[in-house]
């Protein structure tokens, strides 16, 4: 056999294996940031209280750091993590849901192989308190949508985007905390009219 030959058989064989370790140490670095995060919840590292700038300059909806309740089929919840939302923003007639989880990494996206994707864990969470949401409010008509916003690094990636998922509105934005409190205010204030207006 030629060496050539052997040595595409060879990467053939092991890639799997390089695939399950790159895809572990993907996974175990999320887990160190995100509990690095844990600490800075809704205020950040922005020093902006989020639920407190909705609270003071948006009173036309109530800004909250609400848990979501599991909706589970046989109510049993035994070891299931609480849901804390970092910022819920309701309309007045509470029919209107925006969920935004606030995240602060170093890397706003993860990368595998030169492509960029959003990390799955995060997606992966909102998504599940955006459903849970939508299912506690099964009897009376509303709208859920949920929100990953990310504080802007200095990376050309600044993920900006709006995905359809299962009937909900999922969106990812990048908030440009480099920049004076007038320009974060106006960012704070698009998202808002963005879903409520």
């Amino acid at each position: 056999m030629e060496p050539e030959t052997k040595g595409i058989r060879y990467q053939s064989a092991t890639y799997p294996t390089v695939q399950n370790l790159m895809h572990n140490v993907n996974e175990q670095t999320l887990m160190v940031e995100q509990k690095k995060q844990a600490k800075k919840k809704a205020t950040g590292i922005d020093g902006v209280d989020k639920t407190a700038y909705y609270r003071r300059e948006h009173p036309e909806i109530i800004a909250s750091a609400a848990q979501i309740d599991w909706q589970l089929d046989d109510g049993m919840g035994d070891m299931l993590p609480l849901m804390q939302t970092d910022i819920t923003l309701t309309s007045r007639d509470e029919r209107r849901v925006l969920i935004i989880d606030a995240k602060y990494y170093a890397h706003t996206t993860q990368a595998q192989f030169g492509t960029h994707t959003l990390h799955s864990g995060n997606l992966y969470q909102i998504f599940t308190y955006v459903k849970n949401k939508e299912l506690a409010m099964k009897d009376h008509p509303h709208e859920v949508a949920g929100m990953l916003l990310y504080a802007k690094t200095d990376e050309e990636i600044a993920p900006d985007h709006v995905y359809q998922m299962s009937g909900n509105r999922i969106s990812v934005k990048t908030l440009d905390l480099n920049q004076e409190f007038t320009g974060i205010r106006k960012q704070l204030d698009e998202i808002c009219h963005e879903f409520f207006e």
